[in-house]
């Protein structure tokens, strides 16, 4: 029987395994929303379960913050936000339901940012570039002995 987790999904190594597999999808479909959620929801519990296992607080810095303002927003429709501005579909020629996002333009997805993560990020990001960064900070602050 696990002690928490999901399955067999309960340590920080290997929510960041899934970390890294939905940031994969988010690259090779920047367009899909449903990977884009799948990867800001894991991006922001990852804190949650470092914090847990590790027996340390997390860092919290821009690039947390508004993966846990988009989960927040996703899970209880919040728009009380201090770094996130608005997010928004952009271009595609194809309609996202309707087409492989992996084969077909379907749109990019960017992140208008205010506050801080606007001075840091800039005023917009997309959602492959938000994710490359976010994976790059969770390599750095876990580290190799736990990679």
């Amino acid at each position: 029987m696990t002690q928490g987790g999901f399955f067999d999904l309960d340590t920080p190594k290997d929510l960041f395994q899934k970390l890294q597999h939905d940031y994969h999808r988010v690259v090779a479909a920047p367009g899909d929303r449903y990977a884009a959620m799948d990867f800001i929801i894991v991006a922001n519990h990852l804190c949650d379960w470092v914090e847990r296992h590790g027996n340390r607080r997390v860092e919290r810095c821009p690039l947390l913050t508004v993966c846990r303002e988009l989960a927040n927003n996703a899970k209880h429709f919040t728009r009380r936000q201090k770094e996130v501005k608005d997010m928004k579909v952009v271009g595609g020629a194809f309609q996202f339901g309707a087409f492989d996002s992996a084969a077909f333009d379907v749109g990019h997805l960017f992140i208008e940012l205010s506050g801080e993560a606007e001075r840091e990020l800039g005023g917009e990001i997309g959602i492959e570039v938000l994710a490359s960064r976010v994976v790059e900070f969770w390599q750095k602050d876990l580290g190799p002995k736990l990679l």
